[in-house]
């Protein structure tokens, strides 16, 4: 197996440890609430301030470039 193809391997077998983390980390750094519906494989985000949009924007861009947008669907709201 090349590189590529482990990293793939392992990307799929830990994708839910990776979405747990990152859950985690937009909690504490960008105080957005999420929600991950593994079987849709959609990740919700909301916030209770209005005033956080930019922080919902950062959120939403630090999920896709930690897990991949080809690898999550992003969903704002509560699901």
């Amino acid at each position: 197996m090349t590189n590529n193809e482990v990293s793939f391997v392992e990307s799929i077998v830990n994708h839910r440890a990776h979405v747990s983390k990152t859950q985690d980390y937009i909690a504490e750094n960008f105080n957005i609430c999420s929600e991950f519906a593994e079987d849709e494989n959609t990740l919700y985000l909301w916030t209770t301030n209005v005033n956080e949009s930019l922080q919902m924007l950062a959120a939403k861009e630090y999920i896709e470039n930690e897990i991949g947008s080809d690898k999550i669907q992003i969903v704002y709201g509560k699901k």
